[in-house]
């Protein structure tokens, strides 16, 4: 049995498909799906490009990657190369007349003219209008997961278009992973500040909802005392849920009341790999922090922290403050 994909996020997929409607009437906006990892985001999208599909709608999408970051261009090659390959040569000429011919340029899909490659204003500019040209055919869905690890220039487009959706059929839908700056925070931040965007923050799974989503993984014996002891271990993370539930299955746990004082120790192996992927990220201070935490009891004050850890007051309190905003 497959788990559900959704689970209590009804209100969150409503603004999204609202923003959608709006879009084919001709009102663009932003709609930024925020949270930490894990909880449903990219899940949340894609029911969103589902549903733009569903109403006709021209889905261009993207994913950002922390190893791609020095690509220039990626995300918006991600976004507007495969849709152009598959167009037909008349409205791919369509698309990339006018001033969309900047991007074109840019891309690699027309020739440069005798002045020579157009400068950075000219490129935006160009993506503004290839993007309003598909939509006078289609309204479109400009969608990116992980766009704080989106590369600079794209992030630079997608501020710009964001800033010009009045009367653009036209939802930049992006998913935002809190507590990780990527690669122009400060771009990111704009984007989700802007007053056409619609912020989306999607919360943890209730008890009920653990217990919905254990049964649909493990069968309908999941027993309550087992799946509330989940619901702690995982604090209603959905992913850590799936988690736990592939280490179930993988220890042949039976999830009964008998079992639950067991769950706690799959929960830690569940999350380690994120945990240890987050670190690699941050300082070597932040590591020696969060190593001298993980020997002592919870509630210690950050002078002893920073005893353990070796370092002083302050580069304790920075690299906590690192650790915190890693989520």
């Amino acid at each position: 049995m497959s788990p559900p994909l959704l689970l209590e996020r009804e209100a969150e997929l409503r603004s999204v498909v609202e923003a959608l409607d709006r879009a084919l009437e001709g009102d663009g906006s932003l709609v930024a799906v925020e949270g930490p990892a894990g909880i449903g985001k990219t899940h949340l999208l894609r029911a969103a490009r589902e549903a733009a599909e569903e109403r006709g709608m021209l889905v261009l999408g993207a994913r950002g990657g922390e190893l791609e970051q020095e690509f220039s261009g990626g995300v918006v090659r991600q976004l507007v190369e495969r849709p152009l390959a598959l167009a037909t040569p008349e409205r791919r000429a369509a698309a990339l007349g006018g001033p969309a011919a900047a991007a074109g340029v840019e891309l690699g899909l027309v020739p440069a003219a005798a002045g020579g490659a157009p400068g950075e204003f000219a490129v935006l500019h160009g993506l503004y209008w290839l993007v309003a040209n598909l939509a006078a055919e289609q309204p479109v869905v400009v969608g990116v997961d992980d766009v704080q690890w989106a590369d600079p220039p794209s992030l630079r487009f997608l501020r710009y278009l964001a800033r010009r959706l009045e009367g653009l059929p036209v939802v930049i839908l992006l998913a935002v992973r809190s507590g990780d700056p990527g690669s122009e925070p400060q771009v990111v931040r704009e984007l989700l500040s802007d007053p056409a965007a619609r912020l989306v923050t999607p919360g943890p799974l209730s008890e009920p909802a653990t217990r919905e989503l254990l049964r649909a993984q493990l069968g309908p014996g999941v027993d309550r005392v087992f799946a509330a002891a989940c619901h702690a271990a995982a604090r209603g993370n959905p992913f850590v849920l799936r988690q736990i539930a592939d280490a179930v299955q993988a220890d042949g746990v039976d999830p009964s009341s008998a079992s639950a004082e067991h769950v706690a120790a799959l929960g830690s192996r569940a999350v380690a790999r994120t945990i240890l992927s987050r670190l690699e990220r941050t300082s070597e201070d932040a590591v020696r922090v969060a190593r001298a935490l993980s020997l002592l009891a919870a509630g210690t004050g950050l002078r002893l922290v920073a005893a353990v850890a070796g370092l002083d007051g302050d580069r304790a309190a920075r690299a906590a403050d690192e650790l915190r905003d890693a989520d």
